[in-house]
């Protein structure tokens, strides 16, 4: 059996790719929105995945029970099987606990965006989390303390691009091969929509920075996660790599507007795209160090290009 576990839409595309170019079957997959499971996020699971579990609750404390329950759920389905597991969160405590408990043939990660380059994020530097949420796990089985002590068990990690990853063991599987350069006078502007509350120290003055930037013929890709959808912006959430790489198969060069987001890294060795960094405004403490570095790293790709 070869089990899924996935926390975002973003991570649902990559594991129907890998399913896909692997042929796995006997597939097991468990999706875990942040919160209630939104109609976008069913929309794509079916029509990626199609045969799947979710685990979603607001309620913490009911939560806490379908984590148990879904964990002797899981164990049972283990016995029965020689089961590997595929999963992007490394730093995710529930993930943790699943490996504490259950005992797995081979365990594979794969890429998360820009969290996988970036030796200042949290995919790299150990996140402190509150006594509770602590204790909270380790009463479930979680024995996984540090970044480094699930890297030690990951057998490979498959990447989207070819930058230095979580582990040395590293398969690339690219998305979209870059296009070849083209003198082609058609051009189109993309503006990737970060999420503004969670990157921004103030989001409503770093979206009206964004809008006002706009123009009528602009393509807008909101962030899975933002419900304020801005004037332009596309619907489907999982088409952007596609839609970008089929507008450089039409002969289009493509003006890639984003904050140094992990479709932007993508394309940025792509010939045909013009990657162009937005400065919206102040980041949250939290993210300013992994930010400055991933903007730092794709203008120099820009520049060298």
């Amino acid at each position: 059996m070869n089990f899924f576990y996935c926390r975002t839409v973003f991570q649902v595309y990559l594991a129907s790719e890998l399913i896909k170019r692997k042929n796995l079957e006997n597939v097991f997959f468990l999706y875990i929105p942040n919160g209630s499971l939104s109609n976008k996020e069913k929309t794509i699971l079916d029509g990626l995945i199609g045969n799947y579990e979710v685990m979603s609750s607001d309620n913490s404390l009911f939560r806490l029970i379908l984590q148990a329950l879904f964990l002797r759920k899981l164990k049972e389905k283990i016995k029965a099987h020689n089961s590997n597991i595929y999963f992007a969160s490394i730093d995710d405590l529930y993930l943790r606990t699943i490996i504490s408990k259950i005992s797995f043939n081979l365990i594979y990660t794969f890429d998360d965006g820009t969290v996988n380059y970036l030796s200042k994020s949290m995919y790299y530097l150990d996140k402190k989390y509150s006594k509770s949420i602590s204790c909270k796990y380790y009463l479930l089985g979680n024995r996984i303390k540090t970044l480094d002590e699930i890297k030690k068990k990951i057998t490979k990690h498959y990447s989207v691009t070819k930058f230095k990853n979580i582990i040395e063991n590293v398969e690339y599987l690219p998305l979209f091969e870059p296009t070849l350069n083209q003198n082609n006078s058609k051009r189109v502007r993309v503006f990737l929509c970060p999420f503004y509350d969670e990157l921004y120290l103030n989001p409503v003055v770093a979206r009206e920075k964004l809008e006002k930037l706009l123009l009528k013929d602009d393509i807008v890709f909101c962030h899975p996660r933002d419900k304020n959808a801005v004037r332009n912006s596309k619907n489907d959430l999982l088409i952007t790599e596609r839609y970008i790489s089929n507008l450089l198969s039409d002969g289009y060069a493509v003006d890639l507007f984003g904050t140094a987001n992990s479709t932007q890294f993508i394309f940025a060795f792509d010939s045909n795209v013009n990657n162009v960094v937005l400065d919206l405004g102040n980041v949250t403490e939290f993210f300013k160090d992994a930010f400055e570095e991933q903007v730092l790293i794709l203008k120099n790709i820009e520049i060298k290009k």
